[in-house]
């Protein structure tokens, strides 16, 4: 439709005008709509994550991503990322308990951009200081993700833990290696780019 041609061209936007059209048509009642405002915001956020009129579609996007069908709810969890917004943990952590894997997948992927190393850039693009976000919720989030039955979103996981370093992770990563044949080779990977000296063999 020409809406969906309006919404997708807005997407290669950086102007606070987009942000605010796309914000807007967020929660109409039209899917196809929806998942392409949701995916223009997104590149938008990519691009101008430093643009304020974005923070205003937390709530939309929220909202999306516990309502919305399950591909919406996949592009609201990867636009979150986007954003880098640090308040979006604890969506994303809450989107870990989707029944569709593809929303799990893209949650663990999203909450790497919300985790502390991102912090200090956001905090400068903004001009705030943020309480500390790191939290055993993070690590018990991803570990329960790690004993997901989906291998793609058991996959996603390490890949943000290794993020958090610390030797609580490196035991946990030298476990899934060892008894997650699944993970085995992807996971070993990881721990030799982080601790050379470490080789899990079953």
């Amino acid at each position: 439709s020409n809406a969906i041609l309006v919404i997708r061209a807005l997407g290669g936007s950086d102007s606070g005008f987009a942000v605010r059209w796309l914000r807007e048509h967020l929660l109409t009642s039209d899917i196809g709509v929806q998942a392409e405002a949701v995916s223009s915001l997104g590149r938008i956020a990519q691009r101008r994550p430093d643009l304020g009129e974005l923070s205003s579609c937390l709530g939309p996007l929220a909202t999306l991503l516990t309502a919305a069908p399950p591909a919406v709810r996949a592009a609201c969890a990867n636009t979150l990322g986007s954003l880098g917004h640090p308040t979006a943990l604890p969506l994303l952590l809450a989107a870990l308990e989707d029944t569709h894997a593809p929303v799990r997948v893209a949650a663990i992927s999203a909450v790497a951009s919300c985790l502390s190393t991102q912090q200090a850039e956001f905090e400068q693009r903004h001009d705030v200081v943020l309480e500390n976000l790191e939290s055993r919720q993070v690590f018990d989030s991803l570990h329960q993700a790690l004993k997901d039955p989906e291998p793609e979103v058991r996959a996603a996981a390490p890949r943000v833990l290794v993020e958090k370093r610390g030797e609580s992770i490196r035991q946990l990563l030298i476990e899934t290696a060892l008894h997650d044949p699944d993970l085995t080779e992807s996971v070993n990977r990881l721990l030799a780019c982080m601790w050379p000296e470490i080789t899990v063999e079953k």
